[in-house]
């Protein structure tokens, strides 16, 4: 089935609403059992420091250690910048939609992020690709597989991360959607694609 993108709970829920603690915990857990963060450290660890955007942040942890290995970040989130968060960090409370024109650097990454954009939105992204030298994905992997999986971690998640999960699920990618979407041709781009039995769908390019 193709993708379907519905709104999230999370999104709109006060940034310091208790649910939506709960729900960042349960994140993090997520990405964690998931590697997403590890995949991405692994993906940035042997390249030169540079800039990079950062798009979903949500607890600046991945900022945090990007900070760390001599990177320069912009963080962009619709939520405040977490008292946690380094100091280094160039966290912008604003919607991608409306930042477009004016984001560039040399790594694009998102983590758990481009899933939230219907496919005519993710079309118009193209112009924000442009502006990068790499972009780093990590996503859910829409199969059955990763819904089985989700299922199991119900009882140890609250409800908003129970709904926001499955929904995200239905609107992952499988592979080759999101470069068709972004409009990543081969012969700019050297892209590499990858799935996990985890649930997670990986995806990485960088310019020729």
């Amino acid at each position: 089935m193709g993708r379907r993108v519905v709104p999230e709970k999370l999104d709109s829920l006060p940034a310091d609403a208790p649910e939506a603690s709960r729900s960042r915990q349960d994140l993090q857990r997520i990405n964690a059992l998931m590697g997403n963060h590890a995949w991405v450290m692994g993906s940035l660890g042997n390249r030169l420091p540079g800039q990079v955007v950062e798009l979903g942040s949500g607890d600046g942890q991945l900022a945090n250690a990007l900070v760390e290995l001599g990177w320069k970040v912009t963080a962009v989130d619709l939520a405040p910048k977490p008292s946690s968060c380094s100091s280094e960090v160039n966290w912008l409370r604003v919607d991608l939609r409306d930042v477009v024109d004016e984001l560039e650097g040399d790594v694009l990454l998102g983590c758990l992020v481009w899933h939230h954009f219907q496919n005519s939105e993710l079309n118009n992204f193209r112009k924000l690709v442009g502006g990068f030298h790499g972009v780093l994905a990590t996503e859910p992997w829409r199969v059955p597989h990763a819904r089985l999986l989700g299922m199991a971690l119900c009882p140890f998640i609250n409800s908003v991360t129970r709904h926001d999960m499955f929904v995200s699920i239905k609107a992952g990618f499988h592979r080759g959607e999101l470069p068709s979407l972004l409009d990543l041709s081969i012969s700019d781009w050297e892209i590499q694609e990858a799935v996990t039995l985890l649930g997670a769908y990986r995806f990485e390019a960088w310019r020729r």
